[in-house]
């Protein structure tokens, strides 16, 4: 199944000042970092996910951890061979008990397919109404959506502490201030925005 929005659509030549709004509504807040009640996986088959997920465990972040993850719908060959017949959950929470975190300490999910049902089946699972603070862990470049999916269907009283780490493709890292430099950085964060004004638009996401 092919996404409805290209990973890598081409995209137009924009003024400073738009390069400037789409680089905040991507990246996303800018919130220091704090300790907080979970520690929140979006799935993700990269090797960044855990390894960022084992370096916000190991700096005591939260006392437990949420994986998130089946298997996607919209990947490719690459993917498939990698994950096999596994889940992103599977692969994510065994690197992490390989690296010391006690199984005791995790919790999750392992049927969805993207990252809004990442967060609907975790609800499923976990009562976010008895925590205050949700320390996510994605890519630099997809704070801004995984923050929007997290706002809208999480409780309001709920705070929120994006933990990223950067996405490389091809060698070619992805941030904040490079992104522009890049065709593939220009193309995986334009199709970043182009997918939050699409979800914004369904209300699967808060709004831009």
């Amino acid at each position: 199944m092919k996404s409805l929005i290209p990973r890598e659509p081409t995209m137009p030549e924009l003024s400073a000042g738009q390069l400037q709004m789409i680089t905040d509504v991507v990246f996303g807040p800018q919130v220091p970092l704090q300790n907080g009640d979970l520690i929140f996986v979006f799935s993700s088959a990269q090797a960044g996910i855990w390894q960022a997920t084992l370096q916000a465990w190991r700096q005591g972040l939260a006392p437990q951890i949420f994986v998130t993850g089946g298997q996607s719908k919209t990947a490719d060959a690459e993917y498939a061979a990698y994950v096999g017949d596994r889940t992103e959950n599977a692969i994510i929470t065994e690197k992490l008990i390989a690296n010391g975190v006690p199984i005791t300490a995790i919790i999750g999910e392992d049927r969805s397919s993207n990252s809004l049902e990442n967060v609907i089946f975790a609800t499923e699972v976990f009562d976010f109404t008895t925590i205050k603070r949700v320390v996510f862990i994605t890519k630099a470049h997809v704070v801004g959506r995984h923050w929007r999916t997290l706002k809208q269907q999480l409780p309001a009283t709920v705070e929120l502490i994006p933990y990223s780490y950067v996405a490389e493709y091809d060698g070619i890292t992805v941030t904040r201030d490079n992104w522009v430099a890049s065709a593939v950085g220009r193309a995986r964060v334009w199709g970043e925005y182009l997918r939050i004004q699409a979800y914004s638009e369904k209300g699967d996401i808060a709004p831009m």
